[in-house]
């Protein structure tokens, strides 16, 4: 986290926007990042490196060019799909056609926790969080079972247990 400016080009004045305080990044959210050496092809920041790199270096043109080569690559790995008769299946997002908009498929929306998440970490594309102790989630998991235990009466009460989680990280 870092100053953000903002440049009024009318006038040439120059304004704070952002300036995180130090506690600020002190209760950010350590980022844990794959190396590049170990990232697939299609992981987006190996996809996208050389628009980074050419934003890094401030030459928007570049950026530009790099974005559409990118693109116009996607577009034609499409076109070779469909005319080869491939369907297109996507793994993590789910399309809602009421509001033509794809979402990720295990999206988790619930504010963070600091007394009960620990950490959220990415494992074969789907996000996950680790938790200090059992959450909610795993209560709505327990009405479920008795649920499910009631009407199909073939469970015992032991197959809805869940072994207690441990404090430590």
């Amino acid at each position: 986290d870092g100053e953000v400016l903002i440049n009024e080009l009318k006038n040439g004045n120059t304004e704070t926007f952002w300036n995180p305080t130090s506690e600020v990044r002190r209760q950010r959210l350590k980022r844990h990042i794959v190396l590049f050496e170990e990232q697939t092809d299609f992981e987006s920041e190996r996809l996208w490196q050389h628009v980074t790199s050419a934003i890094n270096k401030g030459d928007q043109h570049k950026a530009t060019q790099e974005k559409f080569v990118l693109e116009e690559e996607q577009r034609n790995a499409a076109r070779g799909r469909r005319e080869s008769g491939k369907e297109w299946k996507p793994l993590l997002f789910r399309h809602d056609a009421g509001t033509n908009e794809w979402h990720y498929k295990y999206e988790d929306l619930r504010p963070w926790d600091p007394l009960n998440d620990i950490a959220q970490f990415e494992k074969d594309g789907i996000l996950q969080t680790m938790e200090r102790h059992l959450s909610t989630r795993m209560s709505n998991h327990k009405a479920t079972c008795i649920n499910n235990q009631i009407t199909r009466h073939k469970r015992s009460a032991k197959d809805c247990r869940r072994r207690k989680t441990s404090d430590q990280p």
